[in-house]
């Protein structure tokens, strides 16, 4: 269910659902440069596994607002972040986030990426 979508042109939202599914999420669109796009999204998750996918050349922050989520870049341990931490991931890095309680989870996220490339792409399982 969306709780509210309130993007300019609907283009992060539509990839990010594709990939993601829809769950509850507040996401939105920033132009910050002509190249640059920034998609913002608060997001609400309940004992979920996101699937392997990279940024195409994009950053992403993660702010855990409640709760715990873990958070694995492929060849790596799971790394559980708690609320109040970060994680930054780099552009083209394989990894996937995964709420592992019963309990919900609220996560901030944003990422910055060129405005030609996607905001998401599925990889095969790591």
């Amino acid at each position: 269910m969306v709780i509210r979508v309130g993007n300019r042109d609907g283009e992060c939202r539509a990839e990010a659902d594709a990939v993601f599914g829809a769950f509850n999420t507040v996401i939105d669109d920033l132009s910050v440069h002509e190249t640059l796009q920034a998609c913002y999204s608060l997001s609400d998750y309940r004992s979920r596994r996101l699937p392997w996918h990279i940024h195409p050349d994009a950053d992403e922050i993660a702010y855990v607002v409640e709760s715990t989520f873990t958070f694995q870049r492929a060849g790596e341990q799971a790394k559980v972040l708690h609320a109040g931490e970060a994680d930054y991931v780099e552009p083209n890095v394989v990894h996937r986030g995964m709420n592992l309680s019963d309990a919900a989870v609220k996560l901030f996220v944003v990422r910055i990426k060129p405005k030609d490339k996607p905001l998401v792409t599925e990889v095969p399982e790591q």
